[in-house]
């Protein structure tokens, strides 16, 4: 409940960019986390679209604060709440477009794990976002991605080989959502 009253303000300014009807579920958030984290205790995280911080909260639960996780989040309000709430990740305001290169400073691989709303974002800024996704992969700067989305289908073309193939479906989430993964 803690979280409904500053997502909600956020949608408020900009309705777009939070891409949802309410905030991601423990349910959902908890199975983002566990997918990031399975296999990869030593890994960097680099968590786009961070929103009220209830994926953030999972990852840092789960990793016991051993892994460096580092959030991005657009809305300046969200993105100070955030680096108030967790004191031991770095929080960048703006988009993943924005910032890739101070994102990957100092970390060989990392995993990426995105609440981006990719059916919600305008063409300009999606293919901005898949631009810089792609770049960074093959690159070698990203190991894994993680995404959900509410439809258990993609909107772009070549998607499937960055968010793989077979998507998770988790009901306990209003709306239900599906979780994509890939290894890289």
């Amino acid at each position: 409940m803690k979280d409904i009253l500053p997502w909600f303000l956020a949608l408020q300014r900009n309705p777009r960019q939070m891409g949802a009807i309410l905030p991601a579920t423990r349910a959902l958030a908890g199975a983002m986390a566990r997918t990031a984290i399975r296999g990869r205790a030593d890994a960097n995280i680099i968590e786009i679209g961070a929103g009220t911080g209830r994926v953030t909260e999972e990852l840092w639960r789960l990793s016991n604060g051993k892994i460096r996780i580092q959030a991005v989040e657009p809305d300046r309000h969200l993105a100070d709440r955030l680096q108030r709430r967790f004191s031991g990740i770095e929080v960048f305001p703006g988009t993943f477009e924005e910032a890739p290169e101070s994102l990957f400073a100092g970390m060989e691989r990392a995993t990426v794990v995105s609440s981006v709303p990719l059916f919600a974002l305008q063409d300009d800024s999606r293919s901005a976002f898949f631009k810089s996704l792609t770049s960074a992969i093959e690159c070698g700067r990203i190991g894994r991605y993680v995404q959900y989305t509410y439809w258990p289908r993609l909107p772009w073309a070549g998607a499937r080989t960055l968010c793989g193939k077979n998507p998770r479906l988790i009901a306990l989430n209003v709306p239900p959502a599906w979780i994509w993964s890939q290894d890289h």
